[in-house]
């Protein structure tokens, strides 16, 4: 009996042990990820998997868009459009971004990170159809802008190939995932339902100042 119950309490420890493992830092399903395709509204969705077994998920308006700084103007290279000049104005942990054509201000408060100059890092502020909007500059020079319509926080583990996400809307919704080329593929067990996220680039320390 006692053979037994050692055997049982190390089998369970060796695959709590497992488990852990998977979700790590090392991992390389840690970290956020972007919906590598959106709607024809640029409505899609982002995941975030952390190492404490807690995935937040959103969705919403979703961008990416590369961008450069000269002197104190942001250049945003939209694919749509001209590129968009924006005078940049830090005050601390604030930031204030005022289009030079129109004179349009937005002000944005930094999310993580020490105050101080520097845009790299998470930006928020009141979007204008009543939301909030996130900027997110990466020190790679990829913004990420996303106008969150819902998001939600749940728990998540990995066994293998199999990755496992518990929802109280949806319940339990097992996929397989694999990552090539820093695109996240995700195939819902048992359909045919496939879902592809692409790596955020560039996550640098916030804070860090790319204005030249």
């Amino acid at each position: 009996m006692t053979r037994q119950l050692t055997t049982v309490m190390c089998a369970s420890l060796f695959l709590f042990l497992g488990v852990f493992s998977v979700v790590g830092e090392d991992n390389p399903l840690v970290g956020e990820w972007v919906a590598a395709a959106t709607s024809r509204g640029g409505l899609g969705g982002t995941k975030t998997y952390t190492t404490n077994g807690t995935v937040i998920t959103t969705y919403g308006a979703v961008l990416d868009f590369r961008y450069k700084i000269e002197g104190t103007t942001l250049i945003s290279f939209v694919e749509t459009g001209k590129p968009m000049q924006q005078e940049v104005i830090f005050s601390g942990s604030q930031m204030t971004l005022k289009d030079k054509a129109t004179g349009q201000e937005q002000k944005l408060t930094r999310m993580d990170g020490p105050s101080g100059s520097g845009i790299v890092g998470k930006w928020t502020g009141s979007h204008y159809t009543g939301g909030k909007q996130i900027m997110d500059f990466t020190t790679n020079l990829n913004c990420y802008f996303s106008v969150p319509m819902m998001t939600a926080k749940e728990p998540y583990s990995v066994k293998g190939s199999t990755l496992t996400e518990e929802s109280e809307r949806k319940g339990t919704t097992a996929w397989t995932w694999v990552i090539q080329d820093d695109i996240l593929t995700l195939t819902k067990v048992g359909t045919n339902k496939v879902e592809t996220y692409g790596a955020k680039k560039g996550r640098g320390k916030s804070g860090q100042s790319v204005l030249s």
